[in-house]
């Protein structure tokens, strides 16, 4: 009879952990997805501020003297060189001024470069919550000041 009572209350609890799997599973599984869909997008935003970065610091070495057109273009190549070199990483796209790549101010010598990308991992609502939580498109910006040249007064 002492047999008979365990393998009855063994069957009862697997019934029990049946049911407590059922309902804890998908808060595992929403924890799991934030996790994971935070970890990426700050790891994308990592990675894209440091391209924003990049691109801001290759600009560094252009000459800012003659026609603005000329400036515009060695700007230009600079640029996209540098955001060329991480192919298809990162699927990057221009946020200033009608979707440059950079704005450049020439009466303050200063070039800001704006970068956006959407989000790898798509936002779910699961039990009214938004996993992740996180405005798209990411965004970066980074500034740098050109060295301009001053004319000699002889």
């Amino acid at each position: 009879m002492n047999r008979r009572a365990r393998a009855a209350a063994r069957a009862r609890q697997r019934g029990g952990i049946s049911i407590e799997f059922v309902l804890l599973f998908p808060l595992f599984l929403v924890v799991f997805y934030a996790i994971l869909s935070y970890g990426v997008s700050f790891a994308q935003l990592h990675a894209l501020n440091g391209l924003a970065a990049e691109a801001a610091q290759a600009t560094r070495a252009v000459v800012i003297e003659g026609d603005e057109s000329d400036i515009r273009s060695a700007l230009d190549k600079r640029v996209d060189a540098a955001v060329d070199r991480y192919g298809g990483v990162l699927s990057v796209r221009g946020c200033a001024n009608g979707s440059n790549r950079y704005a450049y101010s020439a009466s303050e010598g200063e070039l800001t470069v704006c970068l956006e990308a959407d989000l790898l991992l798509p936002s779910l609502t699961i039990f009214g919550l938004r996993v992740p939580d996180i405005e798209g498109p990411l965004r970066s910006r980074s500034r740098v000041r050109l060295a301009v040249l001053e004319e000699d007064e002889t």
